[in-house]
């Protein structure tokens, strides 16, 4: 039996940057892993300076999302207020940058996802490093505020991590789903659900096609990614509803 760490992630606004470019700021339509590595490191403790820590965490763990609910796409003219950038000066608040005699405002078309709902798998690429339940009761209590690609947006309902033991990876997604709340998962839109995760895990999901994604990060104070390889399947809810009915018989 191998060790799987799970988690979900629910909001009323989510946003997972893909490549940007000029003033368009798009997301993607399920979480990065970057986004996600950033969500548990932040839970950790790990502040962004920290490369050396981030750069072994994104090392050491592969994921997997499933998509229970994409949610809607909603775009945003945004526009902020900010000073110049100046080499010596650093704005530790949003107070402080306000503060400034010289503002300038930047203008922008920001995409997010309303009411997107995703299950995470995370697993060590070595099998023992890091320690899965260290991250579970980092999730539990962050030490930093996790949010959902974007610090507008807040997570809205728990984490509810669980490191689960199985197999492989469909058995990791039937046995965390099926201790899902009934009216949760009768909540959810109809029909089977997109899973997409990462070489290295022990599947037996029938692969539709492998993509390419460049959200593998480098380094967090540069903006830095790589690209890194991702299969896509589907997952058939029938497997769940399987596990739903045992968990509740139990």
């Amino acid at each position: 039996m191998l060790e799987y760490l799970g988690f979900r992630l629910f909001g009323t606004l989510s946003s997972w940057g893909t490549i940007a470019v000029g003033e368009e700021r798009p997301t993607w339509r399920y979480p990065t892993k970057s986004a996600v590595i950033g969500l548990i490191a932040a839970s950790l403790g790990l502040r962004r300076s920290d490369e050396a820590g981030q750069s072994h965490l994104a090392e050491s763990l592969r994921i997997a999302v499933v998509v229970l609910d994409q949610g809607l796409y909603l775009k945003d003219y945004h526009t902020a207020q900010v000073p110049p950038h100046r080499r010596r000066i650093r704005y530790r608040t949003r107070r402080d940058e306000l503060s400034s005699s010289e503002l300038e405002t930047i203008l922008s078309s920001r995409s997010y996802l309303t009411d997107g709902d995703y299950l995470v798998l995370v697993q060590p690429t070595n099998g023992t490093n890091p320690d899965l339940s260290d991250i579970r009761e980092a999730l539990k209590a962050p030490t930093f505020v996790p949010y959902l690609g974007r610090k507008s947006c807040p997570v809205c309902l728990p984490l509810t991590p669980e490191i689960i033991q199985a197999v492989t990876l469909e058995e990791a997604i039937s046995r965390f789903v099926g201790k899902m709340p009934q009216d949760a998962l009768k909540a959810l839109p109809a029909g089977d659900w997109q899973v997409f995760w990462e070489p290295g895990f022990q599947s037996d999901l029938p692969p539709v096609h492998t993509i390419e994604r460049t959200d593998h990060p480098i380094s967090r104070s540069r903006w830095l990614f790589q690209k890194r390889p991702e299969v896509f399947s589907i997952y058939r809810r029938e497997a769940a509803d399987v596990h739903q009915q045992d968990h509740l018989e139990a």
